[in-house]
């Protein structure tokens, strides 16, 4: 996990830094949460309403997105096998 984090920030900050990039990495460039900051910020800046409320809700995307990826990875690892749900009869204890 933490090495996909690597190329997207990398991406993520040649995108938001560098007005001259390749043609593929601009193509990518509205859908990394950076760009809903940086849109937001330069309305914040400018006093443009517009961009604001769009810079904020792409990263309330970003956020949702995050969190629908954190729950569905934590739910994968709850998840036990038949194999690990059968209790040993020495565990059982008389009652």
């Amino acid at each position: 996990m933490g090495q996909a984090v690597v190329p997207g920030a990398t991406v993520a900050l040649v995108t938001g830094t560098l007005s001259s990039i390749p043609a593929p990495l601009a193509a990518l460039e509205p859908l990394l949460p950076t760009h809903g900051a940086v849109t937001a910020l330069r309305a914040v800046v400018t006093g443009a309403d517009t961009g604001l409320a769009a810079g904020l809700a792409h990263l309330v995307l970003w956020l949702l997105a995050g969190l629908a990826a954190t729950i569905f990875a934590t739910e994968r690892r709850r998840t036990l096998s038949p194999r690990r749900l059968r209790l040993d009869s020495r565990d059982l204890e008389p009652i």
